[in-house]
């Protein structure tokens, strides 16, 4: 959070654009991964999918801060041996880890070639009789409580000096919060309904 707050780089060091992009990466990721595994995982496809994405994740070589991509995550022994547990042919199970793997390279390349504009406003609205914030931008929503949102707010104010300086603070905490919940959603594969490990992360965190 310290680092995404500091704004080290141009156009104060967070990419709302770029991270959506990201996210929506990831999501078509799940979206294939359930697509291959669901009929035979059941409805553990899931946590089986965040299994998935963090061992390869922990192999990967490429640059993307979510998404695996290089040589070593075209397989993944792991995910092999639950397709095959659950009844499927090992050929079968090793066509569906490849597939997944080069399908993440792809993910990876296309999201570090994005070029979507950094300036759009990132838009924030209360949801009624709840309290909890809706911000919005480029197709994507993301909530937060208010709660958090008032620590957020307070790092802000301690680390995001430049990135103030750089698009006013209204805007730049905006755009600071909304690119953290990208990236946070983005952990857990993109979807809302997680496998489990992001309990990990509590309310502590924030």
């Amino acid at each position: 959070i310290k680092r995404a707050l500091a704004a080290r780089a141009s156009g104060g060091g967070v990419a709302p654009g770029v991270e959506v992009a990201r996210l929506k990466a990831m999501r078509s990721l799940q979206t294939r991964f359930k697509k291959l595994c669901e009929e035979r995982l059941g409805k553990q496809w899931n946590p089986s999918f965040e299994r998935w994405l963090f061992s390869r994740k922990q192999e990967s070589s490429g640059v993307d801060p979510l998404i695996p991509s290089g040589e070593r995550v075209l397989r993944d022994p792991g995910l092999e041996s639950e397709l095959v547990e659950a009844g499927c042919m090992q050929t079968t199970a090793l066509d569906i880890s490849s597939e997944l793997g080069r399908a993440a390279q792809v993910a990876a390349r296309n999201v570090s070639r994005q070029t979507v504009s950094n300036t759009k406003t990132i838009k924030c609205t209360k949801i009624q009789s709840k309290e909890r914030l809706e911000l919005s931008a480029f197709g994507v929503k993301m909530e937060i409580n208010v709660e958090h949102r008032d620590k957020l707010q307070a790092l802000f104010n301690r680390f995001g000096a430049a990135a103030a300086k750089t698009t006013g603070p209204d805007q730049a905490f905006l755009r600071a919060r909304f690119s953290l919940l990208c990236r946070y959603n983005g952990l857990q594969g993109g979807g809302f309904q997680g496998g489990g490990f992001q309990s990990a992360i509590n309310e502590e965190v924030f």
